[in-house]
């Protein structure tokens, strides 16, 4: 029993100068990502900016190139259950998640976009996005790559640099919000800016 005892504390002892995280390893994470404005018309572009960070320690290394991806939800009003929006893209392409390049960052080093979109149904809008989506590139913190707004996202609402969620509304009122899970929002994709 002594010796067992002994094993395992020659294991942990061990492991705590080789089980500890790389921190020379490439960390990619949102600088920021927000809408210019809270509340926005029915078919009004508005625009999307963001910034993936690699970040800007002394020993990271570059992150390779990888792929970004942008969804949004939607819900008809305060009460509603948020439900995914599909995207349609300049081409006619209808998706649930956009999928973006992204070159290789040095530490310290940022990718920034600007994106535009138009809302044609009213109700509340909430973008979330994501840094290697596809988890190519090894990251000394793996957690970190999302940027959301609220209901347990990482980002929380109320962080200036994390505005993500829009309310569009219909001046006129001829255009109703959409309730229900069963129907789908679509939203346009501008595209770059």
């Amino acid at each position: 029993m002594k010796k067992l005892a002994y094993v395992l504390f020659l294991g942990l002892f061990a492991c705590l100068f080789s089980c500890k995280k790389d921190k020379s390893l490439a960390d990619l994470l949102f600088e920021f990502a927000k809408v210019g404005t809270e509340e926005v018309d029915v078919n009004t572009p508005l625009t999307l900016e963001s910034s993936i960070e690699n970040a800007p320690l002394a020993s990271t290394e570059t992150a390779g190139a990888n792929d970004r991806s942008l969804r949004v939800q939607y819900r008809a009003d305060e009460n509603s259950p948020w439900v995914d929006a599909q995207l349609v893209d300049q081409d006619g392409n209808v998706t649930y998640e956009l999928v973006k390049p992204v070159p290789s960052l040095k530490p310290g080093t940022k990718h920034k976009k600007s994106e535009g979109f138009a809302f044609p149904v009213p109700g509340i809008y909430r973008y979330g996005l994501e840094a290697d989506v596809f988890e190519v590139v090894a990251e000394r913190e793996e957690t970190n790559n999302e940027a959301s707004s609220g209901d347990g996202f990482v980002r929380a609402a109320t962080n200036p640099a994390f505005q993500l969620t829009v309310k569009v509304k219909d001046p006129s009122g001829l255009i109703q919000p959409v309730y229900g899970t069963e129907s789908v929002v679509r939203i346009q994709y501008l595209g770059e800016k």
